[in-house]
């Protein structure tokens, strides 16, 4: 008599809560580190932070119950694997809320560093539709019953909620790559570059990986929705965009600490890119930018960066004409 074989089913399931708990790991580390070193933060930052890792946290202990329904309680029972546990209708909610905030979080990082309104506001349109299609989406799967097969009752509205996240996510992403490129060519510092180029790096590792991992997750639900393979992705998405957020805000510890700067002329330095308006970095004496040094010619100025605890200090060196020769050289 031949077995039903249960892997298609159970075993994506199995990866996806293994992966899930791992993301969730990876977020504790990224919450404590954040904690740690920015404290001075701003409380409306903060709120932001504690609120997707609640929800996040949330969403963990809703897949936990879930899987203990199916693996635990349900062990040897294949109906199991159809008939979820009612803690699963918070899954649609929560994942549409945090993938929105962190979506239209990044979409005003953009606005902040371009003053551009339309491509903002074009991903936050995106991504609220995203989020009201989730919540069709799980209203839906209540009325209906707490079963897999309701899910392809209302495949529509998972199409269009992960279409637009993925959407969101590329274009958020390549927005700020574009940004940093921008800023990166018209320098001709090599060590402002090579800061740039590890930021356009960061930033491609960290929303790119997002954005392929709805991608993927859209591709797997359309190709075979039917063999569980697309909640490997469904089930971490939560977790995958808390750590984009934590990962994009402790990044700037890395970025204030990347070296030292050169600058020559006869404007002060251009400000980080990246931050420009969170005050992680700033010159010992704020009054340095509104100084007039138009009457010196020419200056060097050398700044050097030292860790002082969760903040950095810059110090600047201001070198006039009567103080160097033409072939001086600046040591750093």
């Amino acid at each position: 008599m031949p077995t039903l074989d249960l892997s298609p089913l159970s075993g994506p399931l199995m990866l996806a809560f293994m992966i899930s708990y791992m993301l969730y790991g990876v977020s504790m580390v990224q919450i404590f580190f954040y904690h740690v070193h920015y404290p001075k933060d701003k409380l409306q930052l903060k709120i932001l932070v504690w609120l997707v890792f609640i929800l996040e946290t949330a969403t963990t202990i809703v897949i936990g119950i879930l899987g203990w329904s199916m693996f635990g309680k349900g062990f040897g029972n294949p109906l199991s694997l159809m008939d979820v546990d009612p803690t699963m209708a918070a899954l649609p909610f929560i994942n549409g809320i945090v993938a929105s905030i962190v979506q239209n979080f990044l979409s005003w990082r953009i606005y902040k560093l371009t003053s551009i309104i339309w491509l903002p506001a074009i991903i936050s349109v995106i991504s609220l539709v995203g989020c009201g299609f989730s919540f069709f989406y799980g209203a839906r799967i209540l009325q209906l019953g707490l079963h897999f097969e309701s899910t392809f009752v209302v495949a529509t509205y998972v199409d269009i909620w992960i279409t637009c996240s993925a959407v969101s996510d590329v274009l958020a992403t390549t927005a700020m790559v574009t940004i940093l490129l921008r800023s990166s060519s018209s320098t001709i510092f090599k060590t402002r570059n090579a800061i740039i180029s590890n930021l356009v790096k960061f930033t491609v590792e960290t929303g790119l990986i997002t954005a392929i991992w709805a991608v993927v997750q859209l591709v797997l639900w359309l190709k075979i929705p039917r063999q569980n393979f697309h909640y490997i992705f469904y089930f971490g998405i939560a977790r995958l965009y808390s750590n984009w957020l934590l990962a994009t805000l402790n990044s700037r510890l890395y970025i204030a600490s990347s070296g030292q700067v050169i600058t020559i002329g006869t404007q002060p330095p251009a400000r980080p890119t990246f931050w420009t308006d969170l005050p992680r970095i700033r010159p010992v004496d704020d009054s340095w930018p509104d100084m007039d040094m138009r009457h010196l010619g020419p200056v060097v100025r050398v700044m050097t960066t030292k860790e002082i605890k969760d903040d950095f200090q810059m110090n600047v060196i201001s070198i006039g004409p009567s103080e160097r020769t033409d072939n001086s050289t600046i040591y750093v």
